[in-house]
């Protein structure tokens, strides 16, 4: 047994000295983030899991939108995310969708059917992104009940200034919501419940991100996920909100992130308060295309639902968030 441990011990303690030298880094110079512009240097500071940037991109999107996309390196991990700035002050709102642009029904619907639905009921619309979490969640005694047994947002929802859910799921922390005057806020219940009855269009949140410019502490049981995410945020004056669609379980496009890390991408953007919605499968982006034919939606992102009902990627959902012309 003697015999064996001086066999073996020099060969662990090379072993161990040939992995020192390979994770030796203390030659390489740290990533040069600013060489991609103050946006992305402020996101690196507040995400220490990012590692690298490949490529930006600045788009301008129907409405005058401003979207940037970033291909990334997060623990060495491919990532793709595309981050949308919304400006409330440039003729633009936000709305709640569902299929068809009717009230909820429990169905669902690809988002681009949402837009183009909206679009035919006189609405001019410039994106969307996916909504809340939906399942089978109870309904209170004299809630709207028109959900059919079908799938009923997690959090609040309004649509048009008619309020189809009122409860927070559990799951619920907060709510997205845009007033009869047009301002967005980003709440709690508490708040929530005294705003409601001025609410024009709600939509549920679900883990709290950033609140009051601080970045929260995700639940231990959610820290290790990689997965797609579409989160929201807003800025302090609430004249500015932000859409984050993060790409995932796609190797070796892009893997997706951990919520922690949306946290900091979110607080280095310059939100105040954000939270995630809805994501994995369901997080998808669409975009107004307009031409001499007429006006379609288009998805902008990669998605990656693979269940029976998924079109091409695409899945249908039950509600949403458009950007949409105030005038």
């Amino acid at each position: 047994m003697k015999l064996k441990n001086m066999f073996y011990t020099p060969i662990i303690i090379a072993l161990a000295a040939l992995a020192g030298c390979d994770n030796d880094d203390s030659g390489k110079k740290p990533f040069d983030f600013s060489q991609f512009g103050p946006l992305v240097e402020s996101i690196a500071e507040y995400t220490p899991g990012i590692t690298a940037v490949d490529s930006v991109k600045e788009h301008t999107l129907p409405g005058d939108l401003k979207m940037t996309e970033i291909a990334f390196k997060a623990r060495f991990w491919n990532q793709h995310i595309y981050i949308v700035e919304v400006d409330l002050d440039r003729d633009v709102t936000i709305v709640s969708s569902t299929p068809d642009d009717n009230p909820p029904t429990g169905g669902h619907q690809t988002l681009d059917l949402h837009a183009a639905a909206a679009e035919n009921h006189g609405k001019t619309v410039y994106i969307g992104v996916n909504g809340d979490v939906c399942g089978s969640y109870s309904i209170p005694e004299g809630e709207y009940d028109g959900w059919k047994g079908g799938l009923v947002s997690a959090g609040p929802f309004v649509k048009d200034g008619v309020i189809y859910r009122s409860k927070f799921a559990p799951s619920t922390t907060s709510a997205f919501y845009i007033k009869n005057d047009g301002s967005a806020h980003l709440e709690k219940e508490e708040q929530y419940r005294a705003d409601e009855q001025d609410v024009r269009d709600a939509i549920g949140g679900w883990h709290l991100l950033v609140w009051d410019g601080e970045i929260q502490e995700i639940p231990k049981a959610d820290r290790t996920h990689y997965d797609p995410r579409t989160c929201i945020g807003m800025s302090e004056d609430g004249k500015k909100v932000y859409f984050f669609i993060m790409d995932g379980r796609q190797p070796p496009y892009s893997y997706g992130m951990y919520l922690e890390d949306m946290a900091g991408i979110a607080k280095g953007t310059g939100c105040y308060r954000a939270c995630n919605l809805d994501g994995g499968g369901s997080t998808t982006l669409v975009v107004r295309d307009e031409t001499a034919e007429g006006v379609t939606f288009k998805v902008f992102n990669r998605t990656c639902a693979t269940e029976s009902t998924a079109v091409d990627g695409v899945r249908p959902l039950p509600n949403g968030l458009l950007v949409v012309a105030s005038r």
